[in-house]
């Protein structure tokens, strides 16, 4: 659909469950396109990212790769300064982030310059890894651990690293009158009849609000 068709679906499966919709409480353009946008966020969570484990999410993107071909998405990040130990730094999400995919640190190791896929751990699993006067790591793999934020990357004293490439899965731009909806085309109706839904359901709740006062 066309985000044109989008708002037209709307109004008819709205104006179809209820009569009085075609008149006076029809709502406005953008409410419309406000509601789609929320059920469009939702239908891509609940089918793509079903799991409060980021490795299982992780597999389900990975097999929906087709589907999700317009989300998926990288981004070179800087490194901050050293984070709590002389081999962390943080690299913060592109502000279209959604979640992770992957991640490689760019860098060197005892002075090549290579590129290392890094290995998505546990904060438990990261303290392993610290650098200090009584542990001294060998990681073939630098550690990540993803924060609300940001990611911190952990490395062993024979690595540098420079910077992040981040594999992950963005966003999806808003749905509008110039601009359709970036999941597959099969998920269109399911985003129309979701949003629907949940307006009818906001709007049974304020009227409830409304009798209660």
């Amino acid at each position: 659909m066309t985000g044109f068709q989008f708002q037209r679906e709307f109004e008819r499966l709205l104006q179809a469950r209820n009569i009085i919709f075609q008149y006076d409480e029809k709502p406005d353009t953008e409410t419309i396109f406000g509601f789609l946008n929320i059920a469009q966020l939702r239908v891509l969570k609940q089918k793509y990212l079903p799991s409060a484990n980021t490795e299982e999410n992780i597999i389900s993107i990975q097999n929906n790769a087709e589907d999700l071909k317009n989300l998926i998405t990288y981004d070179n990040l800087p490194l901050s300064s050293e984070g709590y130990s002389s081999y962390t730094k943080y690299a913060q999400y592109p502000d279209d982030y959604l979640h992770y995919i992957r991640s490689d640190s760019i860098g060197s190791v005892k002075a090549s310059t290579t590129q290392l896929p890094n290995k998505l751990v546990s904060w438990k699993e990261m303290d392993k890894a610290i650098t200090n006067g009584y542990n001294s790591p060998i990681l073939r793999k630098p550690f990540v651990v993803l924060m609300d934020s940001q990611l911190l990357v952990t490395h062993d004293y024979l690595t540098s690293v420079s910077s992040i490439k981040l594999t992950y899965l963005k966003t999806p731009k808003p749905i509008s009158l110039t601009q359709t909806s970036e999941l597959a085309e099969y998920l269109h109706e399911d985003i129309a009849q979701l949003a629907v839904s949940i307006f009818e359901q906001q709007r049974l709740t304020n009227n409830d609000s409304k009798r209660n006062e």
